[in-house]
């Protein structure tokens, strides 16, 4: 669709972002949909926020009907291995955890808890979806991982 202050740029369209950033560098990795369910997850249990930078900074979703479930197929399907659930409704990808030992000792994202990610998911509330500045991470594994 054009954007309403100049018809001669694309801004998005129906359910859809057109994303930009300003980087020197082009992105280390380039995600490659899957398109298959997420048939088994394991949990990286519960982290902090990095600093800075997200835990997960990949693509992101939030939504009402947030479970663990429809949080993994969207990270998995947009190719990413691991999702992290946060305050609830928002759903956050990586191919890696933005920790301490990734970015520096005091921006990394910290494990804590699990007790502290303790926020009901939008979409069921059996399941806990991080809380404030609190991730439930979950990694996805195969089949043959998880036997």
């Amino acid at each position: 669709m054009a954007c309403p202050g100049n018809t001669e740029v694309v801004c998005g369209g129906p359910s859809r972002l057109s994303l930009y950033g300003q980087s020197a560098t082009a992105p280390a990795h380039t995600p490659v949909p899957v398109n298959e369910e997420v048939t088994h997850y394991v949990s990286q249990g519960c982290w902090t926020e990095a600093i800075g930078v997200r835990t997960l900074n990949g693509a992101s979703v939030v939504s009402s009907l947030m479970t663990i479930y429809s949080c993994g197929n969207f990270c998995l399907n947009n190719g990413f291995l691991y999702f992290g659930l946060e305050y609830g409704s928002e759903c956050w990808c990586g191919n890696m955890i933005n920790d301490q030992s990734v970015i520096g000792e005091e921006e990394g994202a910290m494990s804590v808890l699990e007790s502290e990610c303790n926020m009901p998911c939008a979409g069921n509330s059996e399941e806990d979806c991080g809380a404030g500045n609190r991730l439930s991470v979950y990694r996805w594994v195969s089949d043959e991982e998880s036997e």
